[in-house]
């Protein structure tokens, strides 16, 4: 639980207590699984080089996997994937990047050979854009690979159909064919001109068409003998794909694969940031909450740098179709010359009206609650009130926000009164016309000692819940505070049946009707162990559960309970995470049924030493997406788990190019499904240079 020595924003926090919580950040919006529309047909363009066909071909499972480039490398070369969080149908782009006079075949004799340009005069090409593209589409598609001398990406394609392995009518040129209206999807192979008149071809893995948005999106393309990171993006404007930012190549054609793609993935961005923006080790430039009325209509707040070290302002990204736009919330007056500003909570009632809280240093040094209301096109920051008994140079913050509508808004956090004891803050209304009142409390509070909210949801405009803390005459208990119209009515949180609870912290709250919610916390059990707690209200009755732990858990669990959502009120799923009997963190999901809770621990990529989640969101009641962390004893990666109930399919969270591949650093803090089959996640990552970036993470529910 936290001491009474923290500090106010610390003690504002949940109790979460993650211990190795690596901080993350980056996404671009990838709705997938959408059926590529019809082409028309096209003539083919006469072939400039001819193919060779191999006489036999590997397995279909060959160059798949991480091992297939130090494997297939003849040594002392040290090949290994550009990055392990680029690929697609398990195919990897592989490195090293070959340098002229280029040394090395791979590999040198046998059907793989075919795969790879061989002969004079570049009979050791190595690992080039023509093999990766060879290599995805045998995988994916069982096409057999175009091999020789001399072969070049700019032929690439128009080999491909005059040879008759793909039709021509799925062959679609990049400018001449925009009138079509064919949208560049995961799968997809693009030919490109230039490259000193070799051309270059890469394979899309992202895209972030969407039938609403038409033909300006963004992909991302996998390639070998280019970017460092295997990886890169580029517009689509008018329906037709603009050169890569930093590139001398422009797209002439590419494959619209007739084959079913594959399963949609997630793909990771550098989130934009202000022009003020710098880039710095410090991890103040993050992103910690989102909201999204539609798949193409989110917003996502956090902070970010903008100068001196410990100046940080407010960050707002908007996302319009398939781009975010970057806007900074400037600290209002008062704000001390340096300041550190952030947004812990966004809520958007429409597409254009949203609400953000959080706070920011003055220019004495204290914390003050802060709202910024608007949309992409304009936002408007304004401070906080606090009621009669909180004083302008005392602190205050605000955590969490819910809106019904543009005119009915709840904002819950603490504040400072003047004989130095924090009170929780509940702050409503609208645009620049807000209203702040003290949470009442229990009768057995303890009136000069801390309380605090921490969640706050709203099911319509009159019926609200929120959920903290607050101290009694000898210990920390939960807090429950329920509005009905303009009433707010305090509940000292109640523990589960036959235990002796000690200190009680509430830490989220989900309503999915005005008569059903369900908060996730942590209490202290008459042993003095940390365990899990699950409150559900039905009606006004609030019953009390301690949440199941997972097969292995240990006696005393130490947990931390991060976040719950409905679907419905027979469908709620909470994470955080809990020690088990080896002393190991492990990932803690609990699903409600409607009648029980069922804990699941959390299933990861590859081998671990510690997990974590931080945060879910929910679809439907079978489409869910949670995010947190794994360490994987080099560094922490992002962790992305999709799925519902006891079955749920880890992914390692993606990092957009530049990101510190060899050691990550992700975290992942908050996400939102608008559908089942776009969500977004946000946080914080790493970059290989050491400095940290904001990072949005986009994929399926």
């Amino acid at each position: 639980m936290p001491e009474k020595s923290q500090t106010h924003l610390e003690r504002l926090l949940p109790a979460l207590r993650f211990r190795n919580v690596a901080l993350t950040a980056a996404a671009i919006v990838l709705v997938a699984g959408l059926a590529p529309a019809s082409a028309a047909a096209h003539s083919a363009a006469p072939p400039r080089h001819p193919t060779a066909t191999p006489n036999a071909n590997p397995k279909r499972s060959f160059g798949t996997g991480k091992s297939f480039c130090a494997d297939s490398a003849p040594k002392p070369v040290q090949a290994q994937p550009l990055s392990t969080n680029t690929s697609f149908d398990d195919v990897y782009p592989c490195g090293p990047i070959p340098k002229a006079p280029e040394t090395f075949a791979v590999p040198s004799s046998g059907p793989y050979v075919h795969f790879f340009e061989y002969g004079d005069p570049d009979g050791h090409a190595g690992f080039q854009c023509i093999e990766l593209a060879n290599r995805f589409l045998w995988v994916a598609d069982g096409l057999q690979p175009i091999s020789g001398t001399k072969l070049d990406g700019y032929d690439y394609v128009d080999t491909e159909v005059s040879a008759g392995r793909v039709p021509s009518k799925y062959r679609i040129y990049n400018a001449d064919d925009a009138r079509l209206h064919v949208p560049y999807l995961p799968g997809d192979v693009v030919s490109f001109s230039g490259y000193h008149g070799d051309g270059h071809v890469a394979v899309v893995i992202g895209s972030t068409y969407t039938k609403a948005g038409g033909g300006t999106y963004t992909v991302v393309l996998m390639e070998e003998d280019a970017s460092p990171a295997g990886q890169t993006t580029a517009a689509v404007k008018d329906w037709e794909m603009q050169k890569p930012a930093g590139s001398d190549v422009t797209p002439y054609d590419f494959l619209e694969m007739p084959s079913p793609k594959p399963a949609p993935t997630w793909t990771a961005i550098k989130a934009p940031l202000p022009a003020n923006a710098v880039s710095t080790y410090l991890g103040g430039t993050q992103l910690l909450s989102v909201a999204c009325t539609s798949a193409a209509s989110c917003v996502a707040v956090g902070g970010y740098y903008t100068g001196s070290s410990a100046h940080i302002e407010g960050l707002l990204l908007t996302e319009s179709g398939t781009t975010w736009k970057a806007d900074e919330a400037r600290a209002p007056a008062g704000a001390a010359s340096n300041p550190v500003f952030l947004l812990f909570s966004v809520a958007c009632p429409s597409g254009s009206w949203c609400v953000a809280v959080g706070y920011y240093t003055d220019s004495a040094g204290r914390d003050q609650a802060v709202m910024v209301t608007g949309s992409g096109t304009k936002w408007t920051v304004t401070k906080a009130p606090v009621p009669g008994g909180g004083a302008a140079d005392l602190s205050a913050a605000l955590l969490s926000v819910a809106c019904q509508s543009a005119t009915n808004c709840v904002a819950v956090g603490s504040y400072e009164q003047p004989s130095g004891s924090y009170q929780g803050l509940v702050v409503t209304g609208s645009g620049t016309k807000w209203k702040a009142v003290k949470a009442p409390l229990p009768d057995n509070a303890n009136t000069n000692s801390f309380a605090g909210l921490n969640s706050v949801a709203c099911p319509s405009a009159s019926s609200c819940t929120a959920v903290g803390n607050y101290d009694d005459s000898s210990s920390q208990q939960g807090l429950l505070l329920t509005r009905s119209g303009t009433i707010w009515k305090p509940m000292q949180a109640p523990a589960p049946g036959g235990t002796a609870s000690g200190q009680v912290s509430l830490a989220s709250v989900t309503c999915p009707s005005t008569s059903w919610c369900v908060t996730a916390g942590i209490y202290e059990d008459s042993a003095q162990a940390d365990q899990g707690l699950l409150l559900t209200r039905s009606g006004t009755q609030w019953n009390a559960t301690k949440a199941p732990l997972p097969h292995g858990a240990a006696a005393d669990p130490d947990v931390g309970m991060a976040s719950v959502t409905c679907a419905s009120a027979s469908s709620c799923t909470a994470v955080g995470y809990y020690i088990d009997s080896e002393s190991v963190n492990q990932g803690w999901l609990m699903t409600w049924s409607g009648r029980t809770w069922t804990a699941t621990k959390a299933p990861v990529p590859t081998a671990y030493t510690a997990v974590g989640l931080n945060t879910v969101a929910c679809a439907s009641a079978s489409a869910c997406v949670a995010a947190g962390y794994y360490d994987n004893s080099v560094g922490f990666p992002g962790l992305i788990l999709t799925g519902s109930g006891p079955t749920w399919k880890p992914t390692e969270a993606p990092m957009p190019p530049g990101a510190d591949s060899a050691s990550p650093n992700v975290g992942l803090y908050a996400g939102a499904c608008p559908s089942a089959s776009a969500c977004v996640v946000v946080g914080r990552y790493e970059e290989s240079s050491g400095n940290w970036q904001a990072l949005l993470l986009a994929g399926p529910g």
